[in-house]
């Protein structure tokens, strides 16, 4: 990061100031010091609003769900939290300038003591007018992106222009690299910033449009989110906090697929029934009439069955193994993974325990309450 050398105004020390950084604090005197360099990025932190304890307590309320192990619900696991600052780009401005408006209007039609049938029927055949008006345009900009991909942090979930145009928007602290470092983890922005002011720039052309933005200010905002982190069976999960609302951005759990073992072990006695039933009326028929037994076989049933055989055979593979509880990206409600799924087979697989969890948690979404 590129560092700026001044001087303080009060003792002569030098200064060194990070590249966004506002308020530094000399070394020597102590003193604060306010500091604007001509085409910085301006760089805050949003104020934390969710604690640590408080992480924890969300975290183990997403454990809390049917889908997860009673043997990790019951031992209650030690939640290690750490807190990161993801960035942000904000790109805020003021729309000003003329939009000519063109509209087709009507007067209107004649009623009370005016009105007739011919009079009606005039103002029915009578054509639309066009009508040119120029308006007046003034309206502020805000653009929120993030400034880095980490889905593993949930960043695509992060509201953070909701939060900013909100009644009450986020309030923001002064950037203080140093301060932040020491306790938490700051992740470096990977996109330019530049890329996203033109993208927050871009609008399709129209002729009639005679507006521009002016004031215009891009921000590196960085947001609040703790990083919860447990072991279970030897395995590390994690979840992620918002540090500002407290819900869940993104998560990893176990999840208990055992209880669709009954389900997939009645398919399988199911099928068993049906193709032993079709081999017995073989039987009986080659008894009777022998040497046309195969010509007696019942096709719907033995079909039955063996389609049967082979859906409890794949859900009892399905549910021997183990599953994981996975949110990110812009998923409603906790999924569930058994593994990649890139056959149909393996689709298969995946639909068989989303729909026990649906079953168990009673819920339309996969494993969430």
């Amino acid at each position: 990061m590129a560092l700026t050398h001044l001087g303080c105004p009060a003792c002569g020390g030098a200064l060194a100031a990070a590249e966004g950084q506002r308020l530094v604090t000399c070394r020597y005197c102590r003193g604060t010091v306010l500091v604007d360099v001509p085409g910085a990025l301006a760089r805050y932190a949003v104020s934390l609003g969710v604690h640590q304890e408080g992480a924890r307590a969300a975290a183990q309320q997403f454990l809390e769900q049917s889908g997860v192990p009673r043997a990790l619900r019951a031992a209650h696991p030690r939640l290690e939290s750490k807190l990161c600052y993801l960035p942000f780009y904000e790109f805020t401005a003021y729309r000003l300038g003329t939009f000519l408006l063109k509209e087709t209007v009507k007067p209107p039609a004649p009623l009370g003591e005016e009105s007739s049938p011919e009079a009606l029927d005039r103002w029915r055949q009578e054509a639309p007018v066009a009508r040119e008006d120029t308006r007046v345009v003034e309206a502020s900009v805000l653009r929120v992106g993030p400034a880095c991909r980490l889905p593993e942090l949930g960043v695509e979930r992060i509201p953070l222009e909701s939060l900013r145009q909100s009644k009450t928007p986020a309030a923001l602290d002064s950037f203080d690299l140093g301060d932040l470092q020491r306790r938490a983890v700051v992740f470096t922005p990977t996109e330019p910033p530049h890329r996203f002011r033109e993208d927050a720039e871009w609008r399709i052309p129209v002729r009639s449009d005679r507006t521009g933005l002016v004031a215009q200010r891009l921000k590196l905002l960085y947001y609040p989110v703790w990083q919860v982190q447990f072991l279970y069976a030897g395995r590390p999960y994690q979840i992620a906090v918002d540090g500002v609302t407290g819900t869940i951005l993104a998560a990893q759990a176990p999840v208990d697929l055992s209880p669709g073992i009954m389900p997939a072990v009645a398919l399988l006695a199911l099928a068993a029934f049906c193709v032993g039933r079709s081999v017995a009326e073989v039987l009986q028929t080659m008894a009777k009439v022998p040497g046309h037994g195969g010509m007696f076989l019942p096709p719907t049933l033995m079909l039955l069955g063996l389609l049967l055989a082979g859906l409890g055979w794949v859900a009892l593979g399905t549910f021997r193994g183990e599953g994981e509880l996975s949110l990110s990206g812009t998923d409603e409600a906790p999924r569930v993974e058994i593994g990649p799924t890139g056959g149909i087979l393996d689709g298969i697989r995946q639909g068989m325990a989303e729909a026990m969890i649906r079953f168990r948690t009673g819920t339309g979404g996969g494993g969430g309450r």
